[in-house]
């Protein structure tokens, strides 16, 4: 195989018309959510032990579901997609900190101590069942944005801004409302103790309910994520378009591989557009959270739930109880977790994809 960047690929693969196939793009997708999967898991599961530490028997001094005792979920974050799971799955967590014999200093001190006395497993708790969500979320997403930034560059002629704001925006949109309904189906049939199949499920939903309900906690999750992924596309394309050359340049001088610097370029992009995005659209996270304090908590009136789940009246009620500081509240261990994922998953689907054209090239 040879060892070109990933420009000089693409640019054999065009003059050949040489394209991926869906499964290849499916496949690069799925390595590198996986192998972000695994690298994030462990940092997201430290985070919710030190919250469930610190837990809260009133909703409204509650800054998360695991630090919240009326809330029967968590939320739990791969570096990929975030899920809802029931606390019940992880009892050892999610006990009172006079019933739990081991305390938490940090970050690292639970790391090590979760390790030590609950085995290296304990530290990727939840890992299952957010895969069954975060594979074919990021794999629609990752390729639906890589087919919308082509067609509004090439055919409709758009501009390096706009395209990576439009493409980024509308392939998280399309991603998470197509797996909205089967997160929801899913969380429900956590919560049953002989659940019947995902169909039945979902037709009892509807029933009860209507089909709307089948989308029910999706504005929340747009309310955030849709700005984050466009900020992101956006700087990772001017990484590229502005620092590529050097990145690459710097890369070869130093471990003489063509394949080395293609690496490096998504990386970086990867890593400082998770940084930006993240930075910028805290707020939002932090709003995300609280809701779900709201929407997950037990023996709350609904009257309660409605006017207090309100993403204006959250905002209201943090900047009069902390300030404009309060929706920054978490913002380093956030960046902590994204920029290293955001990095390496960018960084696997390109080298997948630069990995499938070049066999395709070769054959």
């Amino acid at each position: 195989m040879c060892d070109c960047n990933e420009e000089e690929v693409l640019l054999i693969a065009e003059e050949n018309h040489v394209q991926l196939s869906v499964g290849q793009r499916v496949m690069s997708a799925s390595v590198g959510a996986v192998m972000t999967s695994l690298l994030v898991t462990p940092l997201d599961v430290v985070k919710t032990r030190l919250q469930a530490q610190q837990q809260q028997a009133e909703c409204f001094e509650a800054k998360s579901p695991a630090s919240c005792k009326r809330c029967t979920h968590y939320s739990f974050h791969n570096g990929l997609i975030d899920v809802m799971l029931p606390k019940s799955l992880n009892p050892k967590t999610f006990v009172t900190a006079e019933e739990c014999p081991i305390h938490f200093r940090n970050s690292l001190d639970a790391m090590y101590k979760i390790a030590k006395y609950e085995g290296y497993t304990s530290l990727y708790n939840g890992l299952g069942p957010s895969l069954i969500m975060a594979v074919p979320s990021t794999v629609l997403y990752f390729a639906s944005y890589d087919k919308l930034r082509d067609v509004m560059r090439d055919r409709f002629q758009w501009g390096p801004i706009l395209t990576p704001l439009v493409a980024g925006s509308s392939s998280r949109t399309l991603a998470a409302t197509v797996i909205a309904p089967l997160e929801l189906v899913r969380t429900k049939m956590q919560a049953m103790n002989s659940p019947p199949s995902m169909f039945r499920v979902a037709q009892t939903q509807v029933r009860s309910h209507g089909v709307c309900s089948l989308w029910q906690g999706l504005s929340p999750t747009l309310f955030r994520d849709v700005p984050f992924s466009a900020i992101y596309w956006l700087c990772v394309e001017e990484v590229k378009e502005r620092a590529g050359s050097f990145i690459r340049q710097e890369t070869r001088r130093c471990y003489q591989s063509p394949s080395m610097g293609s690496f490096a370029v998504s990386f970086v992009a990867g890593a400082v557009g998770g940084v930006v995005a993240a930075t910028i659209t805290q707020p939002f996270d932090v709003v995300k959270t609280r809701r779900q304090v709201f929407d997950y908590a037990t023996d709350l009136p609904e009257n309660v739930r409605a006017s207090e789940s309100s993403n204006l009246g959250i905002m209201r009620r943090i900047y009069q109880a902390e300030g404009p500081t309060g929706f920054f509240v978490g913002l380093a261990p956030r960046l902590v977790k994204i920029a290293p994922a955001c990095a390496i998953m960018l960084a696997s689907y390109e080298a997948g994809k630069k990995y499938f054209l070049t066999t395709n090239c070769e054959d």
